[in-house]
């Protein structure tokens, strides 16, 4: 069941930033890196090219299968700084939780994982592919294209693999779950638009361990 999150792994190790030296607040979503840069990250939140910056992301998953139901995986930011009534918003954003929208895994048991953020007053989730691709607008940072992967259910991803394509997309390898029982595992070689689509260019590599979940 573990091979479920490893994308999740590698995406969810943040913790809230903000910057606190000089008493200012600093929105999430204005700092895309390099690729080198996000390969090396423990967290992929602080690295997004949002059209709209946010005062606050997290990384959230419910899940019933031994963890604890609700986890909040990796933060960035300040919750509802820049909110006009804080004790709404705090009140709405410890309320929303992915539901079973399309972004999660099923086995001996079942999880959900979606971005929550909030931006003055308002509270957002994203936990669907679709979702993740609207609150992204165009896909143009690294940091993206491994966060929508794994919205669209890539167990993991070959980070060091991407390159950037002259049309403005990605291309890298990412690995799928054909079956979980038998275990099987295909490795593509995938592109990802500038609009979030998701292209399989070849199949490299079909693997089978013989487990069942």
């Amino acid at each position: 069941m573990h091979r479920s999150f490893l994308l999740l792994a590698m995406v969810a190790c943040g913790t809230a930033g903000d910057d606190t030296d000089t008493g200012t607040l600093t929105p999430v979503g204005v700092t895309p890196a390099n690729l080198d840069t996000v390969c090396a990250a423990d967290s992929l939140l602080p690295h997004f090219a949002l059209p709209d910056p946010v005062d606050f992301l997290a990384l959230r998953r419910v899940s019933d299968m031994g963890a604890p139901a609700q986890e909040e995986l990796a933060t960035e930011g300040t919750a509802c700084a820049s909110a006009t009534d804080v004790s709404a918003c705090e009140s709405t954003l410890a309320d929303t939780w992915p539901t079973s929208s399309g972004w999660g895994y099923c086995g001996e048991g079942c999880s959900d994982s979606g971005l929550v953020w909030t931006r003055g007053d308002e509270v957002g989730l994203a936990d669907s592919a679709d979702e993740v691709r609207a609150l992204f607008g165009t896909i143009d940072a690294p940091a993206e294209v491994l966060m929508l992967l794994a919205a669209e259910g890539y167990l993991s991803t070959d980070c060091a693999s991407m390159r950037e394509l002259e049309n403005g997309g990605y291309q890298l390898e990412a690995v799928w779950l054909v079956s979980d029982c038998e275990w099987t595992e295909e490795t593509r070689l995938v592109e990802v638009s500038a609009s979030g689509a998701v292209t399989i260019v070849e199949v490299l590599d079909l693997t089978t361990d013989g487990a069942c979940a």
